[in-house]
């Protein structure tokens, strides 16, 4: 998971840290930190995936202290993109975060073109003051922001912005709207006034110098679909195999145990089957306890045949006050 807070434009006080940290925590149980400048503040808390040394640890500054960055996601292609554009760069660990960082300073905004995977970044130059905010093209990681007067807020929620907090948040009538209608908050809203979401495949790319603060949002990427019509049905077939390989290769890559959420059904089990082919996952199905809903003995014939070991975690009944006085 992970996520992260922060400003540019103003340092935060340590009484919102310490809020932020806690709010952050069940999104990155393994490490927090935080860095302030003259005008700015970072912080970070840490789920590890890859590696898990204090070289992988967030936020992330260059070497020479000109750029920060805070990464929520994981760059599925980084040792390719290592590979290929940064082999003059001295690296101090194995983590995708320090590829993703030398990558925007050596490309900036075009770097996120080259990237395969799910993130929401900022990434900060100190001594220009540009700074980049990006979210992955289907929006898998969340974004949320909002500007008060020359101060851009973000974070990985909304809850960690100064709009959110209790005694001085107000519902978006457009947001509430929305999702009284929808069940879901649509577009760059959010069910709070002032805050907005960075939407897919979207970035945002500002100065913040002089005491101005300047925005502008450009959209990278659009789902556009193309078929080829030259194509036969076993080449289209044989085409989305290999695409299902490769995505689910680069996505074993990890420090740690890898598992797989299994249901009795074919899209699980079909993810399942390929990966048992490179790694030895462990699956994980939630029993229900009603033959209705319950596909816990379909899922434990699927990771049975592929030799993988299965664990199935029933869903007590559960009271919901307490779910919510705890978070």
């Amino acid at each position: 998971m992970c996520g992260f807070f922060g400003s540019i434009g103003e340092v935060l006080h340590q009484a919102d840290i310490q809020r932020n940290k806690r709010i952050l925590h069940p999104r990155g149980p393994d490490d927090n930190d935080c860095i302030s400048g003259m005008d700015f503040t970072f912080g970070f808390a840490r789920l590890s995936i890859l590696d898990l040394s204090n070289n992988g640890r967030q936020p992330f500054v260059s070497a020479d202290k000109r750029y920060v960055l805070v990464f929520n996601g994981e760059i599925f292609n980084y040792l390719e993109l290592r590979k290929r554009f940064l082999s003059d760069f001295k690296f101090t660990g194995n983590s995708d975060t320090e590829v993703l960082l030398n990558l925007l300073i050596l490309k900036g905004a075009e770097a996120i073109q080259l990237l395969n995977g799910m993130f929401s970044f900022v990434f900060f130059d100190t001594l220009s003051r540009n700074f980049l905010l990006a979210r992955d093209r289907f929006g898998i990681k969340p974004f949320y922001y909002e500007q008060i007067k020359e101060t851009i807020h973000f974070g990985s929620l909304p809850s960690v912005l100064p709009s959110a907090q209790p005694d001085i948040c107000g519902l978006s009538v457009d947001g509430l709207r929305s999702y009284m209608g929808l069940g879901y908050v649509s577009g760059g809203s959010s069910i709070f006034k002032g805050i907005k979401r960075l939407m897919p495949g979207n970035y945002l790319q500002g100065n913040q110098s002089g005491g101005k603060l300047a925005l502008e949002t450009v959209c990278y990427w659009r789902n556009k679909i193309s078929p080829d019509s030259s194509l036969t049905r076993i080449e289209c077939t044989e085409r989305l195999e290999l695409l299902l390989i490769d995505s689910i290769k680069l996505r074993l890559r990890s420090d740690v145990p890898t598992g797989i959420f299994l249901s009795g059904g074919i899209d699980s089990g079909l993810v399942a089957s390929i990966a048992s082919k490179f790694a030895s996952p462990t699956c994980y199905t939630i029993g229900f306890g009603n033959s209705r809903y319950d596909e816990s003995k379909e899922a434990s014939v699927v990771a049975k045949s592929l030799g993988l070991n299965h664990e199935i975690i029933p869903l007590e009944k559960v009271n919901f006050d307490d779910i919510m006085d705890a978070a």
